[in-house]
């Protein structure tokens, strides 16, 4: 599961609902350093920053997609 924002007050728990009901959790931020600060190594953590279109490509690319 995907968390953007996960840095943030709402993401945050959004995150640790998840791995609480033992979900994969990916967290995005812009802010990798926090996100370890805060989940460790519970989340994998990777950077994202919408306004970087590259970036946001090459991710979304790497997921498998199921409908």
């Amino acid at each position: 599961m995907l968390v953007t924002g996960a840095s943030g007050n709402v993401g945050q728990y959004v995150v640790e609902a998840l791995l609480g009901n033992g979900e994969h959790v990916i967290a995005a931020s812009t802010d990798v350093e926090k996100l370890k600060r805060i989940f460790g190594h519970s989340a994998d953590v990777v950077h994202l920053d919408f306004t970087n279109e590259t970036v946001l490509m090459q991710l979304l690319e790497a997921w498998t997609v199921y409908s």
